[in-house]
């Protein structure tokens, strides 16, 4: 029986599968043993870096070692351009965007003529306007009763007070 005096083992990667190589050496004969093995799994490929959707932004950047990460517009805030790369916009008082991720143009999601943004908080629905006011779309705060000389002829809130007719007159009101 022979006695080995060395044993060297080795690992090479050779186009994505690896092979172990065994070397023994007894003073005067040098035998290897080669076995390939599965598919290298330390072969690292780098992965596209992903792309938020309309309705989304960037909540964090991917980095070399991360991909992005997306979160959905909050509620009163919109993905204006409907690009998911880019922050979300909030429109502003006169605005009403009750739902997360939503995407359009901020004139998309104005309060419409005839109602009004009460509080400032674009979270919550447009109120209607009483008879006698006029607001055009994207309004916040009170709605404006019509001016003196002026008259909501057509009991609309959502269209212009019109001035009164030759031989008419709308009293001032007393504060």
């Amino acid at each position: 029986m022979k006695k080995w005096n060395l044993t060297l083992y080795c690992w090479a990667f050779i186009e994505d599968v690896i092979y172990a190589f065994w070397l023994f050496y007894n003073r005067t004969h040098f035998v290897v043993c080669i076995n390939t093995l599965e598919p290298a799994r330390t072969h690292r490929q780098c992965s596209p870096v992903s792309t938020c959707q309309a309705g989304d932004q960037v909540s964090t950047p991917a980095t070399t070692t991360s991909d992005t990460v997306c979160t959905p517009c909050l509620p009163g805030t919109t993905d204006a351009d409907n690009n998911g790369m880019t922050p979300c916009v909030n429109c502003g008082p006169g605005y009403y965007i009750p739902n997360s991720g939503s995407k359009g143009a901020c004139v998309n999601f104005a309060c419409p003529a005839g109602t009004t943004d009460l509080n400032g908080d674009n979270t919550l629905p447009c109120v209607s306007c009483a008879v006698g006011t006029y607001t055009p779309a994207a309004t916040s705060g009170i709605c404006p009763s019509c001016q003196p000389g002026t008259s909501d002829v057509d009991s609309n809130p959502a269209t212009p007070c019109v001035p009164c007719q030759a031989g008419t007159y709308e009293a001032a009101k007393s504060s």
